[in-house]
């Protein structure tokens, strides 16, 4: 019991450590480029917490199972976006028209493109190809409706395809680092549960991301929003976790090992997708309306019944 106490405290006390560099990070890039703060949380702190769960998903696939691994990478952001949402949202509120149209729209082409992939049950080195230009079609509108936009948050903002990708290698090498930590114990943890305990893959994977995956994110959303960032900072992380986890890594996966489904898998995956949409269209919703704090208790909620979903 104390070792698992000391564990803990020196989890949190990583990322901790991890949330502040990531912030340090994106202020100092935020004060010597042009780029906006959400295109930099989009693809810093997006990426590395979709790192967090990919690399140990990685790992699983390589040497375990490839539907657990799968679970890993889709649960990740997707209690991500219930938790951490739905608890901002409790507290705060969403003010009406403040989250930006092109996140918008980037997760809800990063969830259809998903979705697309799963219609044959199973995912493959074609649905590899598919999510992998899927990713860059998504992040290339992004890129380019931004500098065609120029936000209003600072005068003259642009963004050069330069500029992009010295954000996305070293975000790489900040997030790799850290996800490499978990990637060996946890596929020692996989092995044994699947072995010894007969859990099906889908609460495996969902069971792994909420223990382990979960808590680095909202550790994060809680750092940002005491140092004073705004809702599209949480919005810009976790659409830009789901963005990459949802196309590129998923395609990464498929393209290393073909992921079957069974008719087991449906109704996690149906309930996974319908509350992803029941999300996309709250957040819609905000841009006419005042989302209400009592509505971060629904969001929340969808948690729970994706849960329930995968013990079913």
């Amino acid at each position: 019991m104390l070792n698992l106490i000391i564990s803990l405290i020196l989890f949190i006390a990583i990322i901790h450590i991890l949330s502040n560099l990531i912030l340090k990070y994106i202020q100092k890039f935020y004060e010597i480029s042009n780029v906006s703060l959400f295109i930099l949380f989009l693809y810093i702190s997006g990426l590395i917490n979709s790192l967090i769960a990919f690399i140990p998903s990685l790992r699983v696939i390589i040497y375990s199972d490839p539907l657990t691994a799968f679970y890993m990478n889709f649960y990740n952001p997707l209690l991500d976006l219930t938790l951490g949402i739905g608890s901002i949202t409790l507290l705060f509120g969403i003010k009406k028209d403040s989250i930006k149209n092109t996140l918008l729209i980037g997760y809800s082409l990063s969830v259809i493109s998903l979705i697309i992939s799963l219609i044959f049950g199973v995912l493959n080195l074609y649905s590899s190809i598919f999510l992998i230009i899927s990713f860059i079609l998504i992040n290339s509108y992004i890129i380019i409706h931004y500098k065609r936009k120029r936000y209003h948050e600072l005068a003259n903002i642009d963004i050069s395809w330069k500029q992009f990708l010295k954000i996305v290698i070293y975000s790489f090498i900040i997030g790799a680092s850290f996800a490499i930590i978990f990637s060996y114990p946890i596929d020692i943890i996989t092995t044994k549960l699947l072995h010894n305990y007969k859990l099906s893959y889908s609460f495996l994977g969902l069971l792994i991301s909420l223990i382990v995956f979960t808590l680095p994110t909202q550790w994060f959303i809680l750092i940002s929003w005491k140092k004073g960032y705004d809702i599209n900072a949480t919005i810009s992380t976790i659409i830009g976790e789901s963005l990459f986890s949802y196309t590129i890594f998923t395609g990464i996966l498929a393209g290393i090992r073909d992921i079957r489904f069974s008719t087991a898998d449906v109704l996690p995956i149906f309930s996974s997708i319908v509350s992803l949409y029941i999300i996309f269209i709250l957040l819609y919703l905000s841009k006419y309306y005042d989302i209400p704090k009592p509505i971060g208790i629904f969001i929340m909620i969808l948690g729970t019944i994706i849960a329930i979903a995968t013990i079913i």
